[in-house]
């Protein structure tokens, strides 16, 4: 019989405790030492109405650090120079946009990722060798094109995870889906990393965030904390399989859904004559969300943002659902990540254009 032992946990609940405290504080008091801060947030794709701060990703971030700074029995794989140096660039300059909104182009903050992503990826002992037909073999035989590949692969997943924020809870539903999706593969592949304790305490982290992100949106990620979490998923994902034989496929069913997004936004965009770093309505959950709350009253948004999320679930909850399933035929992984594919286009096809 496996024993709790508080003493084990203490540091850990403490941090936990004092976050809770932070995000209550934060939502008491945010007209009073918030609101001047912020700039007016006015965008196309904004559902909510009145001040939200934007700084729960941030508030995540900082308590994340602070434990593995305190904690001496974690690994330091968070606290590598290659990988800590970049994430806080990152969490920088995604909270200047949520603080001035517009004040940093789309193109300047995908750069700083995209050029953090070169340092981490230049500085990795090892990159994922790719189960890819036809240009594979190319990427795995080429130092820098492999770098390159993998630095598109890390900006686009930091886009694709701000892309589906905004619906209350969901891309903090999809980072635990994938973190949990990213634990149980280790287990069932029987993998072992040094900073699984890590990955779950940020599944505790997000756990407190949801409670009150969901379902009022009472406080947000932001940029810098949707851009943040996507740094910390992208790197440690590529790290668990440069260093084990697992099929690069498994990856991708993990990430599928901000994947599909950021590829799916991309393409649209760009045959429309779009620039691709534009914002606009049209997104899966924006298409929904328009559908579901037309001809209500702007006080029932919340509800209606948070329904959005709930219809989505086949798309956010999708890897725990499969990723089990790879452990008996890793090419099962190519197969679901397919299905969830076609989960999403079906979606976006039969929901009408309302806006």
């Amino acid at each position: 019989m496996i024993e709790f032992n508080l003493n084990t946990y203490f540091l850990e609940i403490v941090i936990l405790l004092f976050l809770t405290i932070t995000i209550i504080l934060t939502i008491k008091f945010k007209n009073k030492f918030f609101k001047f801060h912020f700039k007016k947030y006015i965008a196309i794709q904004k559902i909510h109405e009145g001040f939200v701060p934007r700084i729960g990703g941030l508030i995540i971030a900082l308590f994340f650090y602070l434990w593995l700074i305190i904690d001496n029995e974690t690994s330091s794989f968070f606290l590598n120079k290659s990988i800590l140096i970049p994430g806080l660039l990152i969490l920088i300059t995604g909270g200047i946009e949520d603080f001035y909104n517009n004040k940093i182009p789309p193109y300047f903050r995908l750069m700083v990722i995209f050029f953090g992503a070169i340092y981490f990826t230049y500085n990795a002992d090892s990159l994922p060798s790719l189960e890819l037909w036809f240009i594979g073999q190319y990427i795995n035989e080429n130092l820098w094109v492999q770098i390159i590949f993998y630095s598109i692969c890390i900006t686009a997943l930091c886009n694709g995870l701000n892309m589906i924020d905004g619906m209350h809870g969901l891309l903090s539903f999809n980072a635990i889906s994938i973190l949990f999706s990213i634990i149980i593969f280790l287990q069932i592949s029987s993998v072992k990393i040094t900073y699984s304790e890590e990955l779950f305490f940020l599944i505790c982290l997000f756990v407190i965030f949801i409670l009150f992100n969901f379902p009022f949106g009472k406080i947000f990620l932001g940029d810098g904390g949707a851009y943040w979490i996507g740094w910390i998923l992208g790197t440690a994902i590529i790290d668990i399989f440069s260093n084990t034989s697992l099929n690069t496929w498994g990856a991708v069913l993990i990430l599928s859904y901000p994947i599909i997004e950021v590829v799916f936004s991309t393409i649209r965009k760009s045959i429309n004559r779009y620039s691709p770093l534009k914002a606009d309505r049209l997104h899966l959950h924006l298409k929904l969300f328009d559908l579901v709350s037309r001809n209500i009253e702007k006080k029932y948004t919340n509800l209606f943002s948070s329904l959005t999320t709930l219809i989505l679930m086949p798309l956010w909850i999708a890897p725990l659902i499969y990723i089990p399933w790879v452990n008996y035929h890793s090419y099962f992984a190519l197969f679901f990540s397919l299905i969830t594919s076609s989960i999403y286009f079906y979606l976006y096809i039969i929901i009408p254009k309302t806006k």
